[in-house]
C-alpha cells in the first residue's frame, strides 16, 4: 500500500533525488513490522514451541475425569473376562442338557472370542465413524436380544 510522504520529511521525496516532483506524491514506504520476515521473528520470539504431545501426556497430572476413564476402560476389560469365566462354567452344564461332544463344546467356548474378535474388527471401525455412543448402544440391545432368547 502507498502512502502519502511530503517534501523534507525523512524517507519523503527531496530526499529520494527528485526535488521537481509534485509535493504529495504517493511512495511506497517499508513493509510493516507484523508482515512477511518480520512476523516470522516474531512468531519465532514471542511463543516458545509446544512439546510433543507424548511429552506433554507424561507431564499433565492426573485428574478425577482420567481416573473416571481408567475405571470404565477397567469395568469393560471385567465384563468381556466375566463373559469369557461364565462361558467356561456353564460349558459343563451346557454340554449334559445338549448332550453335546468334545468338538462341539469347543465351538461353544469359543464363540464369545470369535464374537469378540469379530465384533471389534467390524465394529471398531464404524464407531470412529458415527461414534462409541451409538456402537454401545447397539451393543447393549444385542447382547439384551440374545439373552433373552
Amino acid at each position: 500500500m502507498a502512502a502519502v510522504v511530503p517534501k523534507g520529511v525523512p524517507g519523503g521525496l527531496a530526499e529520494r533525488g527528485d526535488p521537481d516532483g509534485p509535493p504529495n506524491r504517493p511512495i511506497r514506504l517499508p513493509r510493516a513490522v507484523g508482515s512477511g520476515e518480520n512476523r516470522r521473528a516474531l512468531n519465532a520470539t514471542a511463543a516458545p514451541a509446544a512439546p510433543p504431545l507424548g511429552e506433554a501426556l507424561d507431564r499433565a497430572p492426573i485428574t478425577s475425569l482420567h481416573v473416571r476413564f481408567w475405571l470404565l476402560a477397567g469395568l469393560g476389560i471385567m465384563l468381556d473376562g466375566f463373559d469369557f469365566f461364565i462361558i467356561g462354567v456353564a460349558n459343563p452344564l451346557i454340554a449334559k442338557d445338549f448332550g453335546l461332544d468334545d468338538a462341539t463344546k469347543g465351538l461353544v467356548s469359543a464363540a464369545a472370542i470369535v464374537g469378540a474378535i469379530v465384533g471389534a474388527g467390524l465394529l471398531g471401525s464404524l464407531a470412529d465413524r458415527i461414534g462409541r455412543r451409538r456402537i454401545f448402544q447397539f451393543d447393549l440391545m444385542l447382547f439384551a436380544a440374545s439373552s433373552s432368547t
